[in-house]
C-alpha cells in the first residue's frame, strides 16, 4: 500500500529545515572569532538547532504522509526519543566540521560520511519507532539512494558552511540565507528519498501501546520546534546587530585618527 502527502505539512517540514539550517550555519561560522566561553554557547546552540531541526523535519514530514486505509499513525515513545539522540549526535559532528580552523579534504569527506550515516539512522530510527505488524517493506535500491542523499547533503553542507567566512561581511547575511534554502532542500530531499522507498503491507496495523500519536508529532511539533528555532534566529540576528555596530565604530574610529593626522 501506498499513502498520499499533505502538502501543507510538506512545506512546514520544508520551513522548519531551513529555520534550523540557517541557525546552524550563523552559530557554527561565529564560533572561531569568538572566545573560549562564547564559543561554548555557539556551538552548544548550532548543534541544538541543527538536532532539532533535522528531527522535527522527519516528523512533521511523517505527519505529512496521509496513511492508506485511514489508519493512524503513531510511534513508540523510546525509539522515537532515541531517533532525537541520533539527530544530535550528527549535528555535533557538523558542528565540529564547520567550526574547526582547519579541515583537510579526507576529514571533510570522513565527517560528510558519519555526519549523513547518523541522519541516515535518525530517519529509518524514526520509522522503525511506528513498529508496524507486518513490518514496513523497503526498496533496497531506493534506501541505498538516501544514505547518498545523506552523505552527499552533509557534505554539501560542510562545504557551504566552511566557505561563507569568505564573503565581504555586507553579503554574508544573504549568502547565510541562501545557503539555508539550499540546506533544507537537502535535508528534506534525503527524507522524502527514504519515504519514497516504503511499501505497507495490506494488512498492517499500529501496536497499541504506541504512546505518540500522528495528530501529535505534525503541526504541534512544527509549531513548538519554530518557536524554538526563532528565539535562537533572533538571538542571531542581534549578534549581527551588535557586529555592525562594532565594525562601524571602528570604521569612524579609523576614519577619525586618519582626519586628525592629516596635515593642516
Amino acid at each position: 500500500m501506498q499513502g498520499s502527502y499533505d502538502l501543507g505539512l510538506v512545506l512546514a517540514s520544508y520551513c522548519v529545515a531551513v529555520i534550523a539550517a540557517f541557525s546552524a550555519i550563523y552559530f557554527g561560522t561565529r564560533v572561531r572569532d569568538l572566545t573560549q566561553g562564547s564559543q561554548t554557547f555557539l556551538f552548544t546552540a548550532g548543534t541544538l538547532c541543527l538536532g532539532t531541526g533535522i528531527w522535527s523535519m522527519h516528523f512533521v514530514g511523517m505527519s505529512a504522509y496521509e496513511m492508506p486505509m485511514d489508519m493512524e499513525m503513531s510511534f513508540d515513545l523510546t525509539l522515537t526519543a532515541l531517533s532525537f539522540v541520533f539527530a544530535l549526535g550528527a549535528s555535533a559532528l557538523g558542528m565540529w566540521g564547520i567550526t574547526r580552523q582547519t579541515l583537510s579534504v579526507t576529514q571533510l569527506a570522513a565527517s560528510a560520511l558519519v555526519m549523513g550515516l547518523g541522519i541516515f539512522t535518525m530517519h529509518y530510527c524514526g520509522m522503525f519507532a511506528m513498529q508496524m505488524n507486518p513490518p514496513i517493506q523497503y526498496d533496497s535500491a531506493i534506501v541505498f539512494a538516501s544514505g547518498l542523499v545523506a552523505v552527499a547533503a552533509s557534505g554539501a553542507a560542510l562545504v557551504i558552511c566552511r566557505n561563507i567566512g569568505r564573503v565581504p561581511a555586507r553579503y554574508s547575511l544573504v549568502v547565510r540565507a541562501s545557503a539555508a534554502l539550499v540546506m533544507g532542500v537537502a535535508v528534506c530531499g534525503m527524507h522524502y528519498t527514504g519515504m519514497a522507498a516504503i511499501s505497507l503491507p495490506m494488512d498492517a496495523s499500529m501496536p497499541a501501546d504506541n504512546l505518540l500519536r500522528g495528530n501529535w508529532m505534525g503541526t504541534p511539533t512544527a509549531l513548538a520546534a519554530s518557536v524554538f528555532l526563532l528565539l535562537l534566529v533572533y538571538i542571531a540576528y542581534q549578534d549581527f546587530r551588535e557586529m555592525e555596530r562594532a565594525r562601524k565604530a571602528e570604521q569612524e574610529a579609523a576614519d577619525a585618527a586618519r582626519f586628525t593626522g592629516e596635515p593642516g
